[in-house]
């Protein structure tokens, strides 16, 4: 009988691998390997992978957005919602968290629900620019327009290069026929990326 060569394992694979067996009780090389697997359009392995992440640590949340985002791809967004509520409750603070449950909402016309999420998170981060950006967009898409303002001069007080926000106001502005204004905005945010040093 012909000697069968083992299949090759690719470097990246067998890399990752190894970095499991050396971490077991690390969520990092569980998350690595569902990459992988992800990249092969290997749904099943990868699920298991962020799933054995998440397992190993529960509030580790790369492993919860990584299987919302199969949730989604499998088109099961009552699923993925689950999971980017997870993540939300492991960290409060994960603005990205936070915006894959917001963005899963909108995607199924759930604008309100989504609002709602969003008033909850600025609440638990009052300090956080990004939050305040996050609400200001919803409520701007909810034709919201006060508070859609309030909301990004806030995060502009918080952080004044916050470029969301500043795009937000200009958008505003623009549908108010205050073209002047929208200008200013825009001229603000050229600005601040112009001011940015570059690598």
């Amino acid at each position: 009988q012909p000697h069968r060569s083992r299949p090759r394992v690719s470097p990246a694979l067998a890399a990752a691998t190894a970095a499991q067996r050396l971490a077991a009780q690390l969520p990092q090389p569980y998350l690595l390997m569902g990459q992988i697997q992800t990249r092969r359009s290997n749904a099943k392995a990868a699920r298991e992978m962020f799933s054995k992440a998440a397992e190993v640590d529960a509030t580790y949340v790369p492993a919860r957005l990584a299987l919302g985002g199969l949730d989604l791809a499998e088109k099961n967004p009552d699923a993925a919602i689950k999971e980017f509520d997870s993540a939300i409750q492991a960290n409060p603070k994960s603005l990205q968290a936070v915006q894959a449950k917001v963005t899963a909402l909108l995607a199924e016309k759930r604008v309100k629900e989504a609002i709602q999420v969003a008033e909850t998170a600025v609440k638990a981060n009052e300090q956080d620019a990004g939050f305040h950006t996050l609400l200001g967009g919803l409520y701007l898409a909810d034709s919201q327009n006060e508070k859609a303002t309030a909301e990004f001069r806030r995060s502009l007080e918080l952080d004044p290069k916050a470029t969301g926000a500043r795009l937000g106001l200009a958008r505003l502005a623009i549908n108010q026929k205050r073209d002047e204004e929208a200008i200013g905005h825009l001229q603000a945010v050229v600005k601040d990326k112009s001011d940015q040093p570059t690598a």
